[in-house]
């Protein structure tokens, strides 16, 4: 409620000290600082944002080697995903993932990815080494004899593994001989061998 202004009311000028009057806007020191918060928080975030969308495949390769090297393999898978999400053509990843999967005995996804990285013509000299122990695990030693032939021209140290899982796998896909018809010394080699 307001009360009309009459001439027995003194009026008040500015410069009288008994009157407070209301301050105008000020800017203080935490003025600006948050201003300059709330302008800033909002270029982190679009840089933050602009930082990981603009990765490519090589950059999470080189994560997926440094995640491997410490001994992190579940953040070396992801980043390896992260890369074939990219680039799903990209035959080293798809190695590198392969690889990881046979170190864990996840062997489906194993083979997955090692048979994409064989079709898109990567040359690992032990991807034939890594898709062979692939096969054996999962029990398809038929699929070692028929599908993967002995890379010419490699290393004596790969050639050699792989050629005794072959022989592994030949092994396993031979039919067991019944007991009755089982290789044992005939009596007579028995016999012979005593009186020597």
């Amino acid at each position: 409620m307001t009360r009309p202004i009459t001439q027995d009311m003194p009026t008040t000028t500015m410069s009288d000290p008994d009157i407070e009057t209301e301050p105008g806007p000020r800017i203080t020191h935490t003025h600006l600082i948050l201003l300059a918060a709330a302008l800033a928080i909002p270029g982190l975030a679009w840089g933050t944002y602009y930082w990981l969308t603009n990765k490519d495949a090589a950059d999470y390769l080189q994560a997926a080697e440094a995640h491997t090297t410490q001994g992190d393999t579940k953040s070396a898978i992801v980043a390896l995903k992260n890369a074939l999400q990219l680039a799903p053509d990209h035959a080293e990843a798809r190695y590198r993932l392969g690889k990881l999967y046979v170190g864990i005995h996840d062997y489906i996804a194993a083979e997955k990815e090692l048979k994409l990285a064989r079709e898109k013509g990567h040359a690992a000299p032990d991807l034939a080494l890594l898709l062979t122990r692939t096969w054996l695990a999962l029990g398809q030693p038929e699929r070692v004899i028929d599908e993967l032939p002995v890379p010419e021209g490699a290393a004596p140290a790969l050639t050699a593994p792989l050629l005794a899982l072959r022989a592994h796998s030949g092994c396993a896909t031979t039919p067991r001989l019944p007991k009755s018809r089982c290789c044992r010394p005939r009596p007579c080699v028995r016999t012979r061998l005593r009186r020597c």
